[in-house]
């Protein structure tokens, strides 16, 4: 799947294809899934710690793709960057997303779902770092980027 997708992660950050962030990641989540499978000791802290920033940018990609303001106005008149619930209250953003899609990641990030994005962000609890979580995050991370697929048009053409 990521090599089909390669095209579509070279999108750049002006210095490296966002492949290049993405690839280390993904080969510790199957680093520690093929010790699981083996009973051998496995902890995906690292793999939950890399990735939950990593779709976060990706949210904040597609925004910024889809003209979907990427700041705030506060009280006093200044401007922030918007935060991650911002975007998911933007009904712009879930005009982008496929109602199952917007579901899932906002349960698995946010509150009141089980809101790993600070659980882990913030060390709020150690007991996140599990084949489970590590599923729903690489799920996450598979439900995004399809949305990159979507937007190249050129790749249906080949």
């Amino acid at each position: 799947y990521l090599s089909n997708c390669q095209k579509f992660l070279n999108i750049s950050d002006g210095e490296k294809p966002l492949l290049y962030y993405f690839k280390p990641i993904i080969k510790e989540y199957f680093k520690q899934l093929e010790s699981y499978l083996t009973n051998e000791e496995n902890n995906y802290a690292l793999f939950i710690d890399a990735i939950i920033p990593k779709l976060e940018y990706l949210i904040r990609k597609l925004c910024d793709i889809y003209n979907i303001n990427m700041l705030k106005t506060q009280r006093n008149g200044t401007t922030s960057e918007r935060l991650l619930h911002d975007f998911f209250n933007d009904s712009k953003f879930k005009e982008i997303l496929l109602e199952r899609d917007y579901d899932f990641l906002k349960y698995v990030l946010l509150k009141p779902g089980l809101n790993l994005r600070n659980k882990a962000t913030h060390g709020f609890d150690l007991k996140i770092y599990t084949l489970d979580n590590a599923n729903l995050l690489l799920l996450c991370f598979f439900r995004l980027l399809k949305y990159f697929i979507i937007i190249d048009n050129d790749y249906f053409q080949e």
